[in-house]
């Protein structure tokens, strides 16, 4: 198994939201610094072309061709969904990285 294959790839799409966004990058920054175990990632931000309507699914799935060969799995983020007790370590499934008790 190569590097490659356990990089984290976290799609974003994003829209008008400068606010989160400015608040997002650094906590999920400062988020992955603190983990025991290291976790490469890499966080793609994906923003549609002004004036047309919002398409979520079309933004993920450009944001996913964008990361898929360098990256092992992919996680689809909300802008406004800060890191806080999440699992976002390697899978071979689709899996929920958050739990509600």
């Amino acid at each position: 198994m190569t590097t490659t294959d356990r990089r984290l790839h976290i799609v974003v799409p994003y829209r008008d939201r400068e606010a989160h966004l400015r608040e997002f990058v650094p906590r999920v920054g400062a988020y992955f610094a603190t983990l025991a175990e290291p976790i490469d990632y890499r966080v793609t931000i994906v923003e549609q072309e002004a004036g047309l309507p919002f398409n979520r699914g079309a933004i993920k799935n450009v944001g996913f061709l964008l990361g898929e060969a360098d990256s092992g799995y992919t996680c689809l983020h909300d802008i406004d969904y800060l890191p806080i007790d999440a699992d976002y370590s390697w899978v071979d499934r689709p899996t929920p990285i958050l739990s509600f008790g």
